[in-house]
């Protein structure tokens, strides 16, 4: 339904679009902002909100050796339930597909954690951060009255480029 144009009353004919017979059932801007929104995650799946988990950073980490996400998984051993990153690939196919170690969530979540508190000690990072964004949204001719969905569908193009 997210990429059927028929929902904004058009019809695909002889390679375009064209206005349908039937009234349109979604708002036109509606309908863009979507296809925005749908653009900027890509085909990634492990971007998508859709894909809600349970697994710290799924989706967030991207394999050295082949360029997928990793995932979130578990093992059960004779007391504990053992947490742990596993590259899609690997999970999905097995070790002749990829042979990326398996990450221990407790210790890489442990490491993060210590990582973000040590970034946002850093207050000249997070100044040169906060002032090249301002920057980049006065270059961009944005004002501060823009509403944040604006932004975000703004700097979603931004960040393509």
């Amino acid at each position: 339904m997210l990429t059927n144009r028929a929902y904004v009353g058009e019809i695909f004919f002889r390679g375009r679009y064209h206005p349908a017979p039937h009234p349109r059932l979604v708002d036109a801007k509606m309908f863009e902002t979507a296809q925005a929104i749908l653009e900027s995650r890509g085909e990634d799946m492990a971007l998508r909100r859709t894909n809600g988990s349970d697994y710290l950073l799924t989706g967030l980490l991207v394999c050295e050796k082949c360029g997928k996400r990793f995932i979130g998984g578990s093992a059960q051993g004779n007391v504990y339930r053992y947490a742990y990153r596993v590259c899609f690939s690997r999970h999905r196919y097995g070790t002749q597909e990829c042979d990326q170690d398996r990450l221990r969530a407790d210790e890489l979540e442990t490491r993060v954690v210590e990582s973000l508190l040590s970034t946002l000690g850093r207050r000249d990072l997070l100044e040169d951060a906060s002032s090249g964004g301002e920057r980049l949204c006065r270059r961009a001719g944005w004002t501060e009255n823009e509403s944040l969905p604006r932004w975000r569908h703004r700097s979603a193009g931004l960040r393509a480029r």
